[in-house]
C-alpha cells in the first residue's frame, strides 16, 4: 500500500460539510491502493462538533493533532464589533494562520518517523497549503492541493482594500505553482487557475463534491402526508440570504391561503436565528419557520428525506460556486428549489436534473413553483425528485478513484 499524509484542518470530531471531503477520501483510499495518515488541529474552538463522524474514520488510521495558538481569537475579542470586518489587517492569508507554525513543526516530526509517498492539503483554510509546501522542502515528496472553494476569487471574502485583493491574487498564484497538482471542485475554478494565473492545464483537475451511498443505508424516511415540508440544511452566513424564498412564499400564501396551516420550513445548521426570523417576519412568514441549529450528519440526512422540497440560496450571492449539500440533496431523491442568478450553480441543478431553479429577483416565479409543489401535495401526487442515473456519478468512491489515479501518476513520474 502506498501512503499519503493528509493535511486537513476540518476532520472529525469537527463536523459540517468541510470535514466530509477529506474524511471520505481517507475512507475509500484503501480500495485504490492507498492508506492515509491525518494532520489536523487539536484545539479548534470555531466549528461545530459531530462526534458521530468518528465511526467513519478508517480503522487504525494515524491521526496527528497540532495545537493552535489562539492568536486570532484574541484579536477578534479586542476588536469592536464595528471594526471586525477589518480583521484582515491583522491576519496573513486567513484567520487560521496561527495553526500553521505548530502544524509545520509536528509535520516535520511525522515525516521523519514515517514513510510517505505523497502529501495532500485541503483548503480552506488556505493557510494549510503552506504546511504542505514546508513539508515538501523537507522531503521532496509530491504535494497536491485540494481546493474546496476559491481564494482570491471568493466573493465571500471582504478584502480591506484593493491592494489586499491584488496582493493575495499574486500570492495565491505563487503558492499554487509550488504544488505538483491542484484539484478543484468545478470547471470555473479550473479556468481561473489555468487561464488567469497561467498554470498548466495538465496540473489542474476537477473532482466535484458528492455523496456517500453508505450514509443513506441506515435511514429510510418519507415525507409526512399531513404537512408540506421545505427543508434547508447548512449554514447561512455573510451575504447569503433566504429573503428571495421568503418573498416567494409570501406571494404563494396570498394565492393559496390554506398553505399557512399545512406548510412548515425547517432550517438546520449554523444560522443567525434572529436575523433569519427578522427577514421572515418582513414577509409575514415567520410563523412557518423552525430553526433547529447544527445537528449530526445523520440528522441532516433524515431531514432531507423527510422534506418534500429542499432549498438552496447560494446562487443568490455566489452564482459561480456549487453548494456541497447539493449532491446529498440529490441522493435523498427530493427535488431542489434553488434561488439565485444564472451561473454554474444553477447550471448544475438543471443539467443534472436535481430540481428547479428560479430567478432570485423574480418572486412571482418562485411563488409559481411553490404553488405547483403544494397543489401536487394536496392532490396526493408524487413530487418527483432526482433519479440515480444522474446523481450516482457523484459518489465519493468514484471521486476517490480519480484522486488516487492522480496520485499514482505523480509518484510514477
Amino acid at each position: 500500500m502506498k501512503k499519503i499524509l493528509m493535511i486537513a484542518y476540518h476532520y472529525p470530531p469537527i463536523g459540517g460539510v468541510a470535514a466530509q471531503r477529506p474524511l471520505k477520501f481517507s475512507k475509500y483510499f484503501p480500495e485504490f491502493g492507498w492508506t492515509s495518515s491525518i494532520l489536523t488541529v487539536a484545539n479548534d474552538q470555531t466549528f461545530s462538533r459531530d462526534t458521530s463522524l468518528i465511526s467513519q474514520i478508517p480503522q487504525g488510521q494515524q491521526i496527528f493533532r497540532s495545537f493552535r495558538i489562539p492568536i486570532f481569537s484574541v484579536i477578534r475579542k479586542f476588536l469592536r464589533k464595528g471594526l471586525y470586518r477589518y480583521h484582515s489587517f491583522f491576519t496573513f492569508v486567513d484567520s487560521f494562520f496561527d495553526w500553521v507554525p505548530g502544524a509545520i513543526n509536528l509535520g516535520k516530526s511525522i515525516v521523519e518517523r514515517n514513510k510517505f509517498d505523497a502529501i495532500y492539503a485541503t483548503a480552506p483554510p488556505y493557510s494549510s497549503l503552506r504546511i504542505a509546501i514546508a513539508l515538501k522542502k523537507k522531503t521532496g515528496l509530491p504535494i497536491i492541493a485540494d481546493l474546496r472553494d476559491p481564494y482570491s476569487a471568493n466573493e465571500h471574502i471582504n478584502w480591506p482594500t484593493r491592494f489586499h485583493h491584488k496582493f493575495y491574487r499574486i500570492y495565491e498564484s505563487k503558492i499554487l505553482r509550488k504544488f505538483d497538482h491542484v484539484v478543484v471542485v468545478h470547471r470555473l475554478m479550473q479556468d481561473d487557475i489555468t487561464d488567469k494565473m497561467g498554470i498548466s492545464q495538465s496540473k489542474v483537475s476537477v473532482i466535484p463534491n458528492g455523496y456517500d451511498p453508505d450514509d443513506f443505508k441506515s435511514i429510510n424516511h418519507t415525507p409526512n402526508n399531513d404537512v408540506f415540508l421545505f427543508g434547508y440544511v447548512g449554514s447561512i452566513y455573510g451575504k447569503l440570504t433566504a429573503e428571495p424564498f421568503f418573498a416567494s412564499l409570501s406571494i404563494a400564501l396570498q394565492e393559496r391561503p390554506q398553505m399557512r396551516n399545512r406548510c412548515r420550513v425547517v432550517f438546520m445548521g449554523n444560522t443567525p436565528k434572529l436575523r433569519l426570523l427578522k427577514e421572515a417576519a418582513r414577509y409575514g412568514v415567520s410563523d412557518l419557520i423552525d430553526i433547529v441549529g447544527f445537528q449530526p450528519h445523520q440528522e441532516a440526512l433524515k431531514l432531507m428525506q423527510k422534506s418534500h422540497v429542499l432549498l438552496l440560496f447560494g446562487a443568490v450571492v455566489l452564482p459561480n460556486a456549487i453548494a456541497m449539500k447539493m449532491f446529498e440533496y440529490a441522493a435523498s431523491e427530493r427535488p431542489t428549489l434553488s434561488f439565485g442568478k444564472e451561473g454554474i450553480h444553477q447550471e448544475y441543478i438543471k443539467s443534472n436534473k436535481f430540481g428547479f431553479t428560479v430567478d432570485s429577483d423574480d418572486p412571482q416565479e418562485g411563488a409559481d413553483r411553490i404553488i405547483g409543489f403544494f397543489d401536487k401535495f394536496l392532490q396526493g401526487k408524487d413530487i418527483e425528485g432526482p433519479s440515480p442515473e444522474y446523481y450516482e456519478k457523484f459518489s465519493r468512491k468514484s471521486q476517490t478513484r480519480k484522486l488516487a489515479g492522480i496520485l499514482d501518476f505523480l509518484i510514477d513520474k
